[in-house]
């Protein structure tokens, strides 16, 4: 569908998590299929607008998503193509990272043994 469109890659979302935000989201290349990872990636809009109108085709196997909060509950559906769904970054400050002192090194280390 992408080669037809004229895109360089298309996206597969392979998980999602809480609020359906893409867990691993892979672009995959036309040009020779080669998949890379892409990391903090939202849907844009993902509304029931989109599940009425841009759903090209979906699969006949069955994803289930559970959910604890607000109430227990658990979503069952196919997987689904959509023929255009917007992602963009997430808007997520970046974490620092714990700050802890160099670790010690050895005698063997420091001579290279």
């Amino acid at each position: 569908m992408c080669k037809d469109q004229g895109r360089p890659y298309g996206y597969f979302v392979e998980t999602t998590g809480p609020q359906f935000s893409p867990r691993l989201l892979w672009r995959i290349y036309v040009n020779d299929g080669h998949q890379e990872l892409v990391r903090g990636a939202v849907f844009k809009q993902l509304d029931t607008r989109a599940l009425r109108s841009d759903i090209v085709a979906t699969g006949n196997d069955n994803y289930v998503y559970n959910r604890a909060e607000p109430l227990p509950s658990a979503i069952v559906a196919p997987s689904i193509l959509f023929g255009e769904l917007d992602i963009q970054r997430a808007n997520r400050t970046r974490e620092k990272l714990p700050q802890y002192p160099a670790p010690a090194l050895s005698s063997a280390a420091k001579q290279g043994n």
